[in-house]
């Protein structure tokens, strides 16, 4: 049960950083305070990512030490790399949408 509260929550994540990706502001938002959500919901993403690549790294070396059995370690192996991924497509989209605007010459 833990591990599929664990996938929920990864796909919340994601599913919050698409929906401020997809750049639906109002024309009577605050930019300023859009880009400022915007950042600090990367960083806060870019820190899970951190804490699951370590928490792989803490499995692996319990899992040599006889801690763990090998499903857990997978688990987190495989949360850590979907995680990784994840990220790696949003930098992706971002630098396209940068790249994008550069072209608009705005």
């Amino acid at each position: 049960m833990k591990d599929i509260t664990i996938s929920t929550n990864l796909l919340n994540s994601a599913g919050s950083l698409q929906d401020r990706l997809s750049g639906r502001v109002k024309l009577n938002d605050n930019p300023e305070e859009k880009v400022g959500s915007f950042v600090s919901s990367l960083k806060g993403y870019m820190e899970k990512v951190n804490n699951d690549q370590a928490g792989a790294d803490k499995s692996v070396e319990n899992f040599i030490k006889g801690d763990n059995n090998l499903h857990e370690t997978a688990i987190a192996l495989e949360k850590a790399d979907l995680s990784l991924r994840l990220m790696s497509n949003i930098r992706s989209k971002v630098i396209q949408a940068y790249q994008e605007v550069m072209r608009m010459g705005i």
